[in-house]
């Protein structure tokens, strides 16, 4: 039937000659269901809800009293009723993986699906491992660091908290130098040109308190086997040594911890590397001497400049001058021949051609006496009788 039929039945009665009628009955068609249109085909990032999904061609026909009921596959092939998913809209909750819907419909005429619409979820950038320095020192150079692995259609950007990045922040590998600040971490946002998904990650970096010490020149004193360097604070300890060039064995000096060193035999560039370690704490720099720079005092100061002791040797008070004059502060120190401090003070302002008297309490034999000030550090042997 295509349109509504009324129904109803003749009795004759032939003996009678009699006919009666029964009731009507009414079988009424409904116009044809028809199924509506779905749309909202999509491509979303990983861990992102799709937008809302709707009716793009109304169901028709039927009774009219419809029923919604939204419906989701993995595959396209077996469909489930979502939960309380039954109004003419539906929106996704975050989605992790493809997913499809469908709208199915029903009336007293039955039940009727819609096409399918695809969300397709794209993947987001892969998690990547930071490689280099978790613990760095404050005021770290050059301090390089890497992902554990590069990925096509990739875009890196860096971004720094507690220093600054030399050079590019674009690339899969970047080069830090650390300020003094306390604070110190490492943010990566990755995007896929493609796709347009991005990821964020946050690399903590521990700083420590201490800093580290700055590369710091050497310079050997005349012709001895003394070398100076530059570094000097109240926080720096040292560590002086050698490395033998045809062995590669490192030694270091026992109780060096001073800005200067003599070391056993003269200075042989040919067969030695000479270091000092500088340090603050567990930050730690190594400097090389460099024969080639000049043979001055750090502050570039005129290799004319010296330190006279007299008398030399000496039994109870030495006289100390310098052939230059000091302002500010400086200090006079005194050290055996392992590097043990045996007499320090610290004065203020020297008038070239000065005598300053130091009163020494040693027992016999050579000591290393030292006048350092902000510009230079100038030592001397010192026999004491």
């Amino acid at each position: 039937l295509t349109t509504t039929h009324y129904y109803k039945a003749e009795v004759t009665s032939v003996a009678c000659a009699t006919t009666d009628e029964t009731n009507v009955v009414t079988v009424t068609v409904r116009p044809e269901f028809i199924a509506g249109a779905i749309s909202g085909d999509e491509e979303i990032c990983y861990g992102n809800n799709a937008s809302e999904k709707i009716i793009s061609s109304a169901f028709s026909g039927g009774e009219g009293d419809y029923k919604y009921q939204w419906q989701y596959s993995s595959d396209n092939s077996d469909f489930s009723d979502i939960a309380a998913a039954n109004n003419v809209s539906y929106k996704s909750p975050d989605l992790y993986e493809t997913t499809y819907y469908r709208l199915s419909v029903s009336d007293l005429c039955g039940s009727l699906t819609t096409n399918s619409v695809e969300v397709f979820v794209n993947p987001l950038p892969l998690e990547k491992e930071l490689i280099g320095d978790k613990e760095v020192c404050r005021n770290s150079s050059d301090v390089d660091y890497a992902l554990s692995f590069n990925e096509d259609e990739i875009i890196y950007n860096w971004t720094i908290i507690g220093g600054t990045i030399d050079g590019s922040d674009n690339n899969s590998s970047l080069v830090v130098d650390w300020d003094t600040t306390p604070s110190a971490s490492l943010h990566l946002l990755q995007t896929n040109e493609r796709t347009g998904c991005v990821l964020n990650t946050d690399y903590p970096i521990l700083k420590k308190t201490e800093s580290l010490p700055e590369q710091t020149d050497i310079v050997q004193k005349g012709n001895s086997c003394v070398l100076i360097c530059a570094e000097n604070g109240n926080s720096i300890t040292y560590t002086w040594g050698y490395i033998d060039i045809a062995t590669g064995v490192e030694h270091t000096i026992e109780d060096s911890n001073y800005r200067y060193v003599m070391y056993p035999s003269a200075i042989d560039v040919s067969k030695y590397n000479y270091f000092v370690k500088t340090a603050e704490g567990s930050c730690e720099t190594t400097s090389f001497f460099d024969p080639l720079k000049a043979i001055v005092a750090p502050s570039n100061k005129s290799a004319q400049l010296a330190v006279k002791i007299t008398p030399n040797p000496i039994e109870t008070i030495a006289y100390v001058s310098v052939n230059t004059c000091i302002e500010g502060t400086y200090t006079i120190s005194v050290v055996d021949l392992n590097g043990k401090l045996c007499w320090k003070e610290v004065f203020n302002g020297y008038q070239e051609g000065d005598n300053i008297p130091i009163p020494i309490y040693l027992s016999g034999g050579i000591y290393m006496l030292s006048v350092e000030c902000s510009d230079f550090v100038l030592t001397n042997k010192m026999m004491v009788k």
